[in-house]
């Protein structure tokens, strides 16, 4: 049961929402802007409206695998990993994890994909709102000061890891947080150069959810 809900997690964050909505349009969103999947592309190539829809159906993605985790968990739990046993809020981020890595590796892109920022949110949104909520709070912050939806996510990925803390997440939680943290920053190595550098714009960044 429990590798049925790590498998269905993966296989919806797996759908390229992106790049169906583009190639609907006419157009191959690898091939045009950033090459990315994600709303920021889609918003480049496709306009505003696309952009936000886009975000929203990403988010959904991570969203749904962690509802069903919770709504499933009195039939999975409980289940030990050695001593430890998981909790309803942790069978829910394994399943928002699983999506999360999906969209990012997704079998229909022969395993390429998105930076994970939009479903990460999501799943975190729905395993561990708190978290997920002072998360986004900073990442509106930052976008909104400095114009950088890029810089936004990568203080918004270790600030996941720091409010786990505060809000006593739990160890396997943390852990899972640090490991996102660690993820979105390689993930976002062209984009951190380019801020270092002081080339990137804010119009043309190439940084997407």
């Amino acid at each position: 049961m429990l590798a049925g809900l790590i498998l269905f997690g993966y296989m919806v964050g797996a759908i390229p929402i992106g790049v169906i909505v583009a190639r609907a349009k006419g157009i191959d969103l690898m091939k045009v802007g950033s090459g990315n999947i994600g709303a920021t592309n889609v918003k480049r190539a496709l306009g505003t409206k696309w952009g936000l829809i886009v975000f929203f159906a990403d988010v959904l993605k991570g969203v749904i695998p962690a509802v069903v985790g919770r709504l499933l968990a009195p039939s999975i739990l409980p289940v030990a990993l050695g001593d430890y046993s998981l909790s309803v809020v942790e069978l829910s981020a394994l399943a928002g994890i699983a999506a999360i890595a999906g969209h990012c590796l997704s079998p229909f892109l022969k395993f390429k994909g998105g930076k994970g920022i939009s479903t990460a949110l999501g799943a975190i949104l729905a395993s561990d709102p708190l978290v997920a909520l002072s998360s986004f709070g900073l990442f509106i912050v930052v976008v909104w000061i400095w114009r950088y939806i890029s810089l936004g996510s990568l203080c918004a990925a270790v600030a996941v890891f720091g409010f786990s803390f505060l809000y006593a997440s739990g160890p396997l939680l943390n852990g899972f947080y640090a490991a996102l943290a660690v993820f979105v920053w390689v993930r976002h190595v062209p984009n951190i150069k380019r801020l270092a550098s002081g080339t990137k714009s804010t119009k043309t960044e190439a940084s997407g959810p």
